[in-house]
């Protein structure tokens, strides 16, 4: 997220009054407030509690070279691979509460999953509609108090540059009270890039308990075609994948929700 300059108290004779102390200390305190709330719109995203907004509302992510032919696996998902995108959003979508998580996960039968087991689905339609349905649902299961995340990690991450360090990073975050996090529903999505190997998304997601109701901020992930599912590329250098907050969901980004 964008730091947040506070200006340095003017002295004696400076032009203008110097505000009161008071005033002074309170408007500090709701900017350090405000500026802790947005962060949390992206914190278990990536385990680490700050949001790293990017200059001038254009989100980088570094995509991984996707020349070759991903490699073949268990899923066999029956409709066919697509780079069609007019219709990313199936008909069919359905959203779920799934037993220990507050954020409703989309179903489809023609995009996926078609399995969930102990909390982590998989098997997606390689198509612009599965990669978005894999990402969606890889933030609602992150989400859940119940999902084993190591499982999570272990089976929905790309084995690439950066996953030992997301897995580190995992790690502290399962010692630190899940629970105690703030709630929030997928509100939104953007589809940036998508070549039937790989695929860039931004999730846009709102705060619905806690103090910063409301709040929503949009988080990016690139999602890679391997072993016949869609699977996370964890961001090569550890680090929180990019993410900006939002006021409200405007083009290019397009309303989505279930709950």
């Amino acid at each position: 997220m964008a730091s947040l300059g506070i200006l340095p108290r003017r002295e004696a004779g400076a032009t203008g009054p110097d505000r009161k102390p008071r005033t002074r200390w309170i408007s500090i305190g709701i900017i350090v407030v405000v500026a802790a709330v947005l962060a949390s719109a992206a914190a278990y995203v990536f385990f680490a509690p700050a949001a790293n907004d990017t200059s001038g509302g254009v989100l980088t992510y570094t995509v991984p070279d996707t020349k070759a032919e991903p490699a073949g696996g268990p899923c066999s998902f029956p409709t066919p691979a697509s780079t069609d995108a007019s219709q990313i959003v199936p008909i069919d979508t359905v959203w779920e509460l799934t037993p220990g998580s507050s954020m409703a996960a989309p179903r489809s039968a023609s995009a996926g999953p078609l399995h969930v087991a102990d909390g982590v689905s998989s098997c997606y339609a390689r198509t612009p509609s599965g990669a978005l349905l894999a990402t969606a649902n890889f933030v609602s299961e992150l989400a859940n108090t119940r999902t084993d995340l190591n499982k999570l990690v272990d089976t929905k991450a790309v084995h690439s540059a950066g996953y030992d360090a997301l897995n580190q990073r995992m790690q502290a975050w399962l010692a630190q009270d899940r629970a105690a996090e703030p709630t929030r529903q997928i509100a939104g999505y953007r589809l940036t890039t998508f070549d039937g190997n790989t695929a860039t998304l931004e999730i846009v997601q709102r705060n619905t308990s806690g103090t910063g109701v409301g709040l929503m901020a949009t988080i990016s992930y690139v999602m890679r075609w391997e072993s016949d599912d869609w699977k996370l590329v964890p961001m090569i250098d550890g680090l929180n994948p990019p993410s900006m907050a939002l006021k409200e969901i405007n083009q290019p980004y397009i309303p989505w929700a279930g709950a």
